[in-house]
């Protein structure tokens, strides 16, 4: 088994040290697992109203420090499992410069493109949903995806798409093709021209969902001539890896996928079903 997208402690939002990471991947069977801890310069230019409190202002990752514990691992477990090293960017046209100028596509074997801000604001953040229509908030959501998709800055894979599911405060918090299908549909065919790879992400609570962004989007993305896939648990604790990746896994297959896609010094690697 792999797991493309996992957080240690040096993400603001976990408290996971990243030995134990390995330990459990080890322990569960892995082949491969990354740890792409949170790089947030979007964050840079959120809102007043968001930044008194925001963890991503106050723990910003020490991206040499990352780098180099994820160094140590791969010494310390080669011949047991490979510790690729990962970063999980996020996204803002305004601040993308700096995701430009601060990670060196040779220091990593996978990065992580994932929109957390929309419109200045933290979509994880109750305040973010007052005053605004659900129509207005996830077809802005999905502009902003579709921006992050041709962003300047190297990158392997397209994080959770659906992620503001998570935390939308609606009756129907989910984002369907029936409903955004055009939107969908431009996003789906620009990974495509790009050569990128669509995340089938574990972490889809609050959400009907086995993962986001849905069997529906993913069949979809195949039609369309999508064909690579990466699997992420988005784990921020050691109970959390590889969740549900048989199941997932069965889900792709079915539609026709040959496997999962990894990244070893952002070369892609296919992880095979079985038949």
């Amino acid at each position: 088994m792999i797991d493309t997208h996992t957080h240690s402690s040096f993400s603001m939002d976990s408290t996971t040290e990243s030995n134990d990471l390995v330990k459990c991947a080890i322990e569960l069977g892995l082949d491969y697992i990354a740890i792409t801890d949170h790089y947030n310069g979007d964050f840079l230019k959120i809102a007043k109203e968001y930044r008194e409190h925001s963890k991503e202002l106050m723990y910003p990752l020490d991206i040499k420090g990352h780098i180099e514990d994820v160094h140590r691992l791969q010494t310390e477990y080669e011949g047991k499992i490979y510790v690729a090293v990962g970063i999980e960017c996020g996204f803002l046209t305004d601040i993308e410069q700096i995701y430009y100028d601060n990670v060196n596509r040779s220091d990593f074997d996978v990065i992580i493109n994932s929109v957390h801000t929309v419109d200045y604001g933290d979509i994880y953040e109750d305040i973010f949903y007052q005053n605004k229509s659900r129509d207005y908030i996830f077809k802005r959501y999905l502009e902003e995806i579709r921006k992050s998709v041709d962003a300047r800055y190297e990158y392997d894979i397209i994080g959770h798409i659906g992620y503001i599911s998570r935390k939308a405060p609606y009756a129907n918090n989910v984002i369907t093709l029936e409903e955004f299908g055009d939107e969908i549909d431009d996003i789906l065919k620009a990974i495509i021209r790009r050569d990128k790879c669509l995340e089938c992400n574990a972490k889809a609570k609050n959400t009907p969902y086995e993962f986001l962004p849905g069997t529906d989007i993913l069949t979809r993305y195949y039609e369309l001539g999508g064909r690579k896939i990466s699997f992420g648990s988005d784990a921020h604790v050691v109970s959390r890896i590889a969740d549900n990746f048989d199941k997932i896994a069965n889900i792709a297959k079915n539609i026709g996928f040959d496997g999962f896609t990894y990244f070893v010094k952002g070369e892609p690697k296919l992880y095979k079903f079985d038949k």
